[in-house]
């Protein structure tokens, strides 16, 4: 974990990203804060900012990342034909479609 530092802002990246992924994960952290919550989130002991925090990743169906409406046909959908859901859906940088 590395903290950049950019137009006075801090943000708490990894480590080994190049300069295209520092620009897109500093562009999505800037959406998070605007959008959803300013907290970090945790990936082992480190905190992340484009990580969500746990608490906006609950695994009892309750997930705000889901549009609530669709939430009962995914759970029907997930009983019915079961699949993993992606490790990291909770990560700014991942594409959620299911």
């Amino acid at each position: 974990m590395k903290i950049v530092t950019e137009n006075g802002q801090n943000y708490r990246l990894s480590g080994s990203l190049n300069s295209f992924q520092q620009e897109l994960y500093i562009h999505l952290i800037n959406w998070k804060w605007r959008h959803i919550t300013t907290a970090p989130g945790y990936y082992n002991v480190n905190a992340y900012d484009v990580i969500l925090p746990d608490e906006m990743i609950s695994g009892n169906g309750n997930s705000p990342l889901i549009y609530p409406d669709a939430m009962p046909a995914l759970l029907a959908h997930l009983k019915k034909n079961p699949f993993r859901i992606h490790k990291h859906y909770y990560h700014m940088a991942s594409k959620i479609t299911w």
